[in-house]
């Protein structure tokens, strides 16, 4: 017969009387088969069984593809070779106060050029009396007449002597030869006075033997410690010409004009007139 240890201890204890029998521990194998119902009557069964599956599954698949292709092509092609002129705006004609740049002559294929203030008159004699036409303006005829000291440069010397300088023209009908002749306007190249200058050619439009034909002026460049150095013509230039300034040719003895027959520009030697 089996008895269990409680019981044999119970038994013991009622016989022999043990002290302390009254507050019996079982042993600690002895698995607890309390099921805990809760007394206060509320059979509370609240399992929490809320099991929280939300999962954020928003992949933004937004690629953001655009990308910027705009590839500015715009690339200034204007350079060193543009020879429309010898200037853009009045910010360029800086050798005498209130210098402008203007179009001569004043219309399409025209040269742009930078146009000053004429000299004042001169009222005395100039270095060189003995070659001065006049002293004052007084002294010359015409009422479109006025004494310059004029700065005239032979080779290996400046001549500086005064002139009587007339306004010549309004436009190039006032010239003896207007299908050859070209008005200056005062102020441009130098010049005191609207002057007629014997020309290759006036406008762009003028110069038709090869490609790129642009009229333009040229200038005495043994004369060039004269600013600006006297004007001699206009003539055409082309596409592909060796030259289109004095400092394009091999020495300081070569100006760069036109060639027979207007064909282009080409190096070439030149006396300065006087």
């Amino acid at each position: 017969m089996k008895i269990e240890f409680g019981t044999l201890i119970a038994l013991l204890c009622a016989v022999v009387g043990f002290a302390g029998c009254g507050n019996v521990q079982e042993p600690n194998n002895v698995s607890d088969a309390s099921t805990d119902s809760d007394t206060d009557g509320d059979s509370d069964t609240d399992s929490d069984t809320d099991s929280d599956t939300d999962s954020d599954t928003d992949s933004d698949t937004d690629s953001d593809t655009d990308s910027d292709t705009d590839s500015d092509t715009d690339s200034d092609t204007d350079s060193d070779t543009d020879i429309s002129g010898e200037c853009i705006d009045n910010g360029d004609c800086t050798l005498v106060t209130g210098g402008t740049c203007e179009l001569v002559p004043d219309e399409p294929g025209g040269w742009w050029t930078c146009i000053y203030p004429p000299d004042t008159p001169t009222t005395s004699p100039s270095p060189n009396p003995g070659s001065d036409d006049c002293t004052t303006s007084a002294d010359c005829p015409g009422v479109d007449c006025d004494c310059y000291l004029v700065q005239e440069y032979y080779v290996g010397f400046l001549h500086p002597h005064n002139e009587c300088i007339c306004d010549e023209c309004d436009d190039d009908s006032d010239c003896p030869s207007p299908a050859e002749q070209q008005c200056i306007p005062v102020g441009a190249w130098g010049f005191q006075k609207d002057i007629c200058v014997y020309v290759g050619c006036k406008v762009n439009s003028d110069c038709t033997y090869s490609t790129g034909g642009v009229c333009m002026p040229y200038f005495d460049s043994i004369c060039s410690s004269l600013d600006p150095p006297p004007l001699i013509s206009k003539g055409c230039h082309y596409d592909g010409d060796p030259c289109v300034e004095p400092g394009d040719c091999p020495t300081t003895w070569d100006m760069c004009a036109p060639s027979a027959g207007e064909t282009g520009f080409t190096c070439q030697s030149w006396a300065c007139p006087g």
